[in-house]
């Protein structure tokens, strides 16, 4: 029972984590495509990565 809360809390502090992730990237994104200097190529890369974590994410909620 205690390796199922155990892995229940880690699994829930991965999910946070991976939120985090995502909420700076968007924060990042929006940030640098104000800025002129930064490529279409280095946003895209930000978004295919911000992408990968709510995969990621759905991945582990999904097999809960």
């Amino acid at each position: 029972m205690a390796v199922a809360i155990t892995n229940h809390k880690a699994k829930e502090n991965h999910i946070e984590m991976l939120r985090k992730k995502h909420k700076d990237l968007s924060k990042k994104i929006e940030k640098d495509q104000q800025d002129l200097s930064c490529s279409d190529i280095y946003i895209r890369d930000l978004k295919s990565k911000k992408l990968r974590i709510k995969e990621e994410i759905e991945g582990i909620v999904d097999a809960a």
